[in-house]
């Protein structure tokens, strides 16, 4: 499924902990293919464009650390043109706590 299915190469996405949330995981890991090698290898190319986003938000999930997310998180929580938040869950935010989520997005939005 997912890179694999259509001649890609692609990596098993990681391993989740399905005690914090058995209903929706199981919907997910049946639904879920290979995560594309490339988006873990290439680098990407930038054109400065993004610095006109006038709002910038990072959240960090912390439930599952140490993380890859964890050294950009303390890079723009220094930056004032950034806003951050953190989530005591793993990196599916939108299965495991959507009301925290929905009200992070709302608030920010809202700025």
């Amino acid at each position: 499924r997912g890179a694999g299915e259509h001649g890609g190469i692609g990596v098993p996405s990681t391993p989740r902990d399905p005690s914090r949330i058995p209903e929706q995981y199981r919907f997910y890991t049946q639904k879920r293919g290979l995560h594309p090698l490339p988006t873990l290898v290439e680098k990407l190319r930038l054109t400065g464009a993004h610095a006109s986003i006038a709002k910038r938000l990072y959240v960090l999930c912390t439930a599952d650390q140490p993380t890859i997310f964890t050294k950009a998180y303390e890079r723009v929580k220094a930056d004032p043109a950034w806003t951050t938040e953190t989530m005591p869950c793993g990196h599916i935010l939108q299965l495991e706590m959507l009301d925290r989520l929905q009200e992070i997005l709302t608030g920010f939005a809202a700025r």
